[in-house]
């Protein structure tokens, strides 16, 4: 063994993925490739200054000087292993995590709480995957290597390990980087968001709250705006995760203002799907039954008339039980009421000593926001009076205090007490009837909106028009219309004002207002008469980007456009809310035409055609922006298997395209019409329209749809059983998708032409390639398509795993009602999972099962169905 570093340690345990199925797989080849699996990966680690401490065989576990050093082999190995030739069939997946903290040597031993901690997130990660713990990413977060970057997995609990551990993820370009969630064996599922400032002491309120929730199935934390009820309600949560079986959850409100969504947005929360014919309240009441759950409900003020939701689930699911923020309290039966207190202030004389002084919450909060905005602040005897009276002054109010401490890189704390005093003479003038903490509250937010120039004053009010945030480019084209002014230096100094908040998702810096500053710019927006304009311009954008995106949606593009198209969701709402109520209809249903896929794909079909039905009323021309709209209303109800309106609408956009003479459209319309007529029984129909749309788009040269006619005129045939006769036709077509790069296409085309492979009797293959379908899906963030997958592959799988197979076709027929899920495997000739099943199980056996997978939820059908079919094709499982 070569000589171990001591001092400080940094952990790298290493683990094969699935070592004793690649063991069965390869037989004798497997040392041959174990040899240079560990030839690879010590190479690195020594490369980059690490020792060997132990090799179990099918893993390492080494030390390194430095963090640095750890992430640095980690990152060389995952090279190595994807760069290496393997044999076919041997291919290597290696997991890895590093930890960073104390060990006591013992002989040729590392012994400690620390290194078992570090093989427990190794053993948390997937194939492929560097896990990091938070005090590793601590330690290298400055100082990255090239292109290398670590996204934050949240808390998660390890086996063995009390507290949970806040994993982070390493990022290495060109290498696999998309990965279920940690296998955290006992951890609870949650959707907490991490911390990104730290806590100030509120031990007192977290006991009692702990306390409560023991015996209190609904506490409401009540107070003005900028108390920190949100903040302390996110920290019980997850001090209280371990005791909710079915997890915590935490579910914003802020941007919601119609109780009717309250069911529909917590049910997004927990991954619950829509049903037709169903409400969603309904569905979420069923969904909770049985489960032991904690939902955090966060800014529930403005929609007080969802209170008796709240109830009723309460009534209807004994395990549940609510945290709710509110400026006002529920009243209703078993509410307990938690007033959140300020923070401490200091009483008058108590600023001699300076550590305890530093121990009062509220000083605490204002020298760490001070000291994040000019690292050289200090607190010390010259200035400790004048920061104690500027937290009296607030009155302790977090985000009051969190205001003022951002101007210490401008005044000094002496400076900033006296201007505090002069600004709440000027500018009280709040509401009387509201309490005298929310006046001061208000009065700081005044007080950092007067110190702004006019064109900062400007942008900020205009910016209360986005819902749920905005990007920097969304913000450039609504709020500028009439200002000379950088909008982006503007951003930038708000933010430094603590008036805006940032956020990067995938990559994009996104920006928002904290719920209560929003509520003042907002008041400032009205008395300025800017609302009309710049509500017309915000929509105006989001027509724009909707009507941008469209053409992305169904290319390999998808899954980035999705993303972007769902970060602002809100606005797109609010955009079609407001030309809903404001008479401009043709630019609301030409929002709402240009989303239907995506409202399809992100499973809310019921939602897109909510709109689209509303709009659709109070349109009668141009026609051709009705005809769209018809045309996605109708898309939405076939994804639906809502097949006659769907024909209806149809039929009513034909009509108008023929009279426009829009031979393109009516070709499209004529091969939705195609698949509608097939899917109804009407093959002859199907098969005539179909060969109808394949010749108009053959004249027109336009191959993309010329190979969506093959695949309805194949589909005709096949549901006719014309197998030998569909298979040419769907080659045909799956050739022509990848031709053009319409990967969705190319991915369902690619799973009906498997059910062929498997009908010929190449099992085994059929389902290799419906699980390589699957995985294609979910990268292009399809779920309808995703849920048609799922369902191909339980109807496979059932030939080898009955129980397996049922299970997973139970928690598809879940999922279906809401997020489509196209053909069904039965329409392609392979049998029903529960008739398959039938053959070796008795009945009650298939119910139960059945009943057991309808309990899953999206992603865990589909790491079920991963699981299943990998372990049928490593056993050779298939019949």
């Amino acid at each position: 063994m070569v000589e171990s570093p001591s001092g400080t340690y940094t952990f790298l345990f290493t683990d094969i993925e699935g070592s004793t199925r690649l063991l069965q797989r390869l037989g004798d080849a497997y040392p041959q490739v174990l040899e240079q699996h560990n030839r690879l990966i010590r190479e690195a680690v020594e490369k980059a200054g690490g020792a060997e401490v132990d090799n179990t065989g099918d893993g390492f576990f080494f030390v390194s000087p430095t963090t640095s050093q750890a992430l640095e082999a980690a990152v060389a190995s995952q090279r190595s292993l994807a760069a290496h030739d393997w044999p076919r069939g041997g291919s290597i997946h290696v997991r890895m995590g590093i930890h960073t903290g104390k060990a006591t040597i013992s002989g040729r031993r590392y012994v400690g709480l620390d290194v078992h901690r570090a093989a427990r997130i190794c053993a948390a990660g997937h194939g492929g995957q560097i896990l990091i713990s938070s005090s590793a990413q601590s330690l290298v977060e400055l100082e990255l290597p090239r292109n290398i970057s670590i996204k934050d997995l949240g808390y998660h609990f390890l086996k063995g390990i009390e507290q949970p551990e806040r994993l982070f993820q390493v990022f290495i370009p060109g290498i696999l980087s998309d990965f279920p969630p940690p296998r955290a064996l006992n951890a609870r599922p949650h959707n907490l968001p991490s911390e990104v400032t730290d806590f100030v002491d509120r031990e007192k309120e977290l006991s009692e709250m702990a306390k409560l929730l023991s015996v209190s199935r609904l506490i409401t934390l009540t107070g003005p705006g900028g108390t920190g009820k949100t903040r302390l309600a996110l920290r019980v949560a997850a001090e209280v995760l371990p005791r909710f079986a079915d997890g915590v959850f935490f579910i914003s409100l802020a941007s919601i203002q119609d109780p009717q969504l309250v069911a529909s947005t917590i049910g997004k929360n927990l991954g619950v799907s829509e049903i037709e014919g169903r409400s969603n309240y309904n569905v979420l009441e069923d969904y909770l039954a049985g489960k032991e759950l904690l939902l955090v409900l966060d800014n529930f003020e403005q929609i007080l008339g969802a209170v008796t939701q709240v109830s009723g689930l309460l009534t209807a699911a004994p395990g549940l039980r609510f945290v709710v923020t509110s400026r006002t309290r529920l009243r209703i039966s078993g509410e307990h009421v938690y007033q959140v207190p300020p923070f401490e202030a200091p009483s008058e004389g108590e600023y001699s000593d300076l550590d305890e002084l530093a121990r009062v919450n509220g000083i605490d909060l204002f020298v760490r926001r001070a000291r994040a905005a000019d690292p050289d602040f200090v607190l010390t005897q010259e200035n400790a009076a004048a920061v104690a009276l500027i937290v009296k002054r607030l009155e302790g109010l977090p985000l009051a205090i969190e205001l003022a401490a951002v101007h210490s890189r401008m005044f000094q704390p002496e400076i900033l007490a006296k201007r505090l005093e002069q600004k709440f003479k000027v500018l009280r003038g709040g509401p009387r009837d509201l309490p005298v903490r929310h006046q001061a509250l208000r009065d700081t937010i005044a007080w950092s909106y007067a110190l702004l120039d006019p064109s900062e004053q400007a942008i900020f009010r205009r910016l209360a028009v986005f819902i749920g945030g905005f990007s920097i480019e969304a913000a450039e084209a609504v709020v500028d219309s009439d200002l000379v002014a950088d909008v982006l230096e503007v951003l930038t100094s708000l933010q430094d004002k603590s008036l805006l908040q940032r956020r990067v998702q995938r990559g994009e810096a996104r920006l928002f207002m904290l719920e209560t500053i929003r509520e003042f710019a907002l008041e400032e927006l009205g008395t300025a008469e800017e609302e009309q304009g710049l509500a017309a311009r915000h929509a105006s954008y989001f027509l724009k980007l909707a009507e941008e995106s469209e053409p992305y949606l169904t290319r390999q593009e998808q899954a980035a456009v999705i993303d972007l198209l769902s970060a602002d969701l809100d606005n797109f709402r609010a955009a079609i809310r407001y030309c809903l109520e404001n008479g401009e209809f043709e630019t609301g249903l030409r929002i709402g035409s240009a989303l239907w896929r995506f409202w399809h794909a992100i499973g809310h079909p019921q939602e897109g055609r909510g709109w689209l039905e509303k709009l659709l009323a109070r349109v009668e021309g141009p026609v051709s922006v009705r005809a769209k709209g018809l045309v996605g209303l109708a898309g939405l109800a076939y994804w639906q298997a809502d097949y006659a309106p769907a024909l209806t609408c149809y039929k009513a956009a034909l009509e108008i395209y023929r009279e426009l003479g829009d031979k393109t459209n009516e070709a499209d319309t004529l091969l939705s019409m195609s698949t509608t007529y097939t899917w109804i029984g009407d093959f002859e129909t199907g098969g005539r329209l179909a060969d109808q749309a394949l010749a108009v788009f053959q004249d027109l040269d336009n191959r993309e749809k010329e190979g969506m006619a093959l695949m309805a005129k194949g589909f005709a045939r096949w549901m006719e059983g014309d197998l030998d006769g569909a298979r040419p036709l769907w080659e045909a077509s799956l050739t022509i998708a990848l031709e053009v790069g319409d990967h969705i296409e190319a991915a369902t085309k690619r799973l009906a032409l498997a059910s062929i492979i498997f009908q010929q009797g190449e099992r085994l293959q059929a389902l290799k390639n419906s699980l390589d379908v699957l995985q294609d899906l979910i990268r292009l963030k399809n779920v309808t398509f995703t849920v048609m997958a799922l369902d191909w592959i339980a109807a496979i799988t059932a030939h080898g795993d009955p129980k397996g197979g049922v299970l997973l076709a139970g928690a598809i027929a879940g999922l279906r009602a809401t997020l489509g899920g196209g053909m069904r495997p039965e329409a392609s000739g392979l049998e029903n999972a529960r008739v398959i099943a039938g053959r070796s199980l008795d009945s009650e056996t298939i119910e139960r099962l059945w009943a057991e997978g309808q309990e899953m939820d999206f992603n865990q059908a589909i790491e079920y169905a991963r699981g299943v079919g990998e372990a049928l094709i490593a056993c050779q499982g298939l019949k």
